[in-house]
C-alpha cells in the first residue's frame, strides 16, 4: 500500500504528499516537467533559468530571497537535471506556509533582471570550467553527447560558454511560459455556478458568461498554437489517458476534441477532456477575455479582482475535497499567486 497520495488539480498540476507525523521539518516544492532536453538550440538554458529563479520577483530582491527562510533555520536550492527542474525548500513545521509562499512567489513571480542575468552568465562560465577541469565527472557527459548524438538529451545540462552568452532574460521568459497556467483555476467546468449566481454577470464575446464557449474558444485555437505545434508529441504524452483524441497534428487534435466534447453525454468524460485542454492552452488570454457588464461602473480589471474572491469562496467551501485541493496547499497557492 502506498504511504502517499497523488492528486491532481484542474489545471494539471499533480501534488505528491506524505504525511510524517514524527518529524518537526517539512520538505516541499516544485517539480517542473521541463529541463535540459527541453533547451532547443541554446543548451544550458533550463541551468540558467534555475539560477535566476533567485535573482529577484516582481515581490523580492535576491537578498530578500536569500534570506527569507535563512533567518528562521531554513533551507532553499534547486536543481536541473535533463528531464526535470526542481525548487525546494526545508523548513519548521510552523514556518511551512513562509516556505510555500517563497516558492510560489519564484515559480510564478521570477522577473529575470537582465543585471543579474550578466553576473549569474560569469557564475555559469567558471562552473564551466570548473567541470571541464575535472575528467572524472566530464566523461560521463562526454559519453552522454555520443550515445545521445542528435538527440534533445545528448547536450551537457549546463551548455557551452557560446550558447550561454546567447541566453537573453526574453529566452527565460519566453520558455518559462505555459509550464504553470494559473489562470486555469479560474475557469474549470464547476466554476460555472459562481458565474451564473454572482450578481453583476460576467460578458464573454458580448455575451453572458458561458464557460463551455470558452473551451470551444480555446479549442479552435489549437491549430494556431506554434508552441503546440513544436511540441506535440510531448504535450500529447501529458494526457494519453484521453485515448481518443488524435494527437497526429494539431487540425486533428482539435478536430477530435470537438468531436468528443460534442457528442458525450458522460459528464465525467467531458470534465477530463476540459481539463486536458487547460492542462495545455495557456488560459491567461481567455481570462482576461471576460468583462462585466455594460452598467457595472468600475474597471474590467477591478471586475474581475471581484470575480477572484467569489472563486476563492469556491475554493474554500471545497477544502476538504481532493478533487479541487489538499486544502492547505491550494488556500496559501490561491492567496500568494
Amino acid at each position: 500500500m502506498l504511504d502517499y497520495q497523488i492528486h491532481t488539480l484542474p489545471n494539471g498540476l499533480r501534488i505528491v504528499y506524505k504525511q510524517a507525523p514524527n518529524t518537526a521539518a517539512s520538505h516541499l516544492g516544485f517539480t517542473i516537467n521541463v529541463g535540459a532536453r527541453d533547451d532547443g538550440k541554446l543548451p544550458g538554458t533550463a541551468h540558467c533559468f534555475e539560477h535566476m529563479l533567485f535573482k529577484g520577483t516582481k515581490h523580492r530582491k535576491a537578498m530578500q530571497i536569500i534570506n527569507r527562510l535563512e533567518v528562521v533555520g531554513g533551507e532553499m536550492n534547486a536543481f536541473t537535471t535533463k528531464e526535470i527542474t526542481v525548487l525546494y525548500a526545508s523548513i519548521i513545521n510552523e514556518y511551512t506556509e513562509r516556505a510555500l509562499e517563497l516558492l510560489v512567489d519564484l515559480t510564478f513571480n521570477s522577473i529575470f533582471p537582465d543585471k543579474e542575468l550578466l553576473k549569474e552568465k560569469k557564475v555559469i562560465t567558471e562552473e564551466i570550467n570548473m567541470y571541464l577541469d575535472t575528467p572524472e565527472e566530464n566523461i560521463y557527459d562526454e559519453f552522454q553527447e555520443m550515445v545521445f548524438k542528435g538527440h534533445a538529451l545528448a547536450p551537457n545540462i549546463l551548455g557551452t560558454t557560446e550558447s550561454l552568452n546567447e541566453i537573453n532574460a526574453d529566452n527565460h521568459r519566453i520558455w518559462v511560459t505555459g509550464l504553470i497556467h494559473k489562470e486555469a483555476y479560474f475557469l474549470i467546468p464547476d466554476l460555472q455556478e459562481v458565474f451564473d449566481n454572482i450578481s453583476a454577470s460576467p460578458v464573454y464575446n458580448g455575451n453572458p458568461l458561458v464557460l463551455d464557449n470558452i473551451y470551444l474558444t480555446m479549442a479552435d485555437a489549437i491549430v494556431d498554437d506554434a508552441d503546440l505545434k513544436n511540441n506535440l508529441p510531448r504535450i500529447a504524452n501529458r494526457i494519453n489517458y484521453l485515448s481518443s483524441l488524435d494527437c497526429s497534428n494539431t487540425d486533428k487534435f482539435r478536430d477530435s476534441w470537438k468531436a468528443e466534447f460534442d457528442n458525450t453525454q458522460n459528464d465525467i468524460e467531458k470534465n477530463e477532456l476540459i481539463l486536458a485542454l487547460l492542462t495545455i492552452k495557456k488560459a491567461k488570454d481567455y481570462w482576461h477575455q471576460i468583462h462585466p457588464p455594460s452598467d457595472y461602473s468600475s474597471s474590467a480589471e477591478r471586475f474581475r479582482e471581484q470575480l477572484l474572491l467569489e472563486i476563492g469562496q469556491f475554493y474554500s467551501y471545497k477544502g476538504n475535497n481532493p478533487r479541487y485541493h489538499i486544502s492547505f496547499f491550494l488556500a496559501a497557492l490561491h492567496k500568494f499567486v
